[in-house]
Parts: C-alpha cells; sequence; structure tokens
C-alpha cells in the first residue's frame, strides 16, 4: 500500500529543517522520485538549486546548509577547515569583513556536487583535497548555524 502523495509532502515539509538543502538521494527515503519531485517544483512547493539539490520555496539556504545536507544526507567525508573551521567553533583571531573564503577539505579524490559547486553562495568556495590526515583522526561533521 502506498503513502498518498499530499501525505508524503505534508511529511517532507515536516521533516525538513529550514535553511537545509534536500538531495533527490533524501527525497528518496520519504518516496519521493523524479516524477512526484518535478510535480512539487510546478506545483512552486520546492525550488531547485542545481541538479539533485532543493530548496522549500521562500527559504533561504546558505552554505552551511548545504554542507550539513553534503554531510548528512550524501554521507560525503566534507568538512570546515583552516579559519572556517576556528571561526565555526567560536576561536577566530579577527573580525572579517567582506566576502569571507569558505575553506573546506575532504580525502584525495574526494568531489563536491556540481550543484554546490555551481551555486553562487556568496562566499568564495576553497574545497581542498588531502591524504595528509588519517581517516580515524575523530573529525566529526559540525551542526549548522539555525537562524
Amino acid at each position: 500500500m502506498s503513502v498518498p502523495r499530499e501525505k508524503k509532502l505534508k511529511n517532507l515539509l515536516e521533516q525538513w529543517p529550514p535553511g537545509l538543502v534536500a538531495t533527490s538521494t533524501w527525497l528518496k527515503t520519504f518516496g519521493i522520485f523524479t516524477q512526484l519531485t518535478q510535480r512539487y517544483l510546478k506545483s512552486g512547493w520546492i525550488e531547485p538549486l542545481g541538479r539533485g539539490a532543493y530548496k522549500k520555496s521562500k527559504d533561504t539556504v546558505e552554505w552551511y546548509g548545504a554542507l550539513a545536507s553534503i554531510q548528512k544526507q550524501l554521507l560525503l567525508p566534507v568538512n570546515l577547515a583552516g579559519p572556517t573551521a576556528l571561526g565555526a567553533q567560536g576561536s577566530a583571531h579577527y573580525v572579517r569583513f567582506g566576502k569571507e573564503k569558505v575553506f573546506l577539505f575532504s580525502r584525495l579524490n574526494q568531489k563536491l556536487p556540481k550543484w554546490f559547486l555551481d551555486y553562487d553562495w556568496k562566499n568564495p568556495i576553497e574545497h581542498v583535497t588531502t591524504s595528509f590526515l588519517p581517516e580515524d583522526i575523530g573529525i566529526t561533521a559540525q551542526d549548522y548555524p539555525r537562524h
């Protein structure tokens, strides 16, 4: 027995935190596949950010909400780095003005989703891949800030 479309949409909107990107992978966990996603786009419930990424209509999504989706929905090991990581933990050494560069790092050959790279986040994104850090170093995903 399948769940009616209206219930799927209601369940999705209840589970979708403000400021977070919904990936196609995550939508599928709610039983929302391509055809239903297209219907929600046409009806104005969701808006595209790029291929395979969506936001709620009239919602504001920042880079950290997109990064949280990459980490928690796509399970990609991409993390904050350098001054961005220090700032997120409240340990920044100076106040930054203007378009602050966002530093991210991951293991060698780990790519960021195209929709993340192509979207205008208002901050330049610097993604560095490295084999310098061992896998068991204990890096954890950062909770994204709530407004």
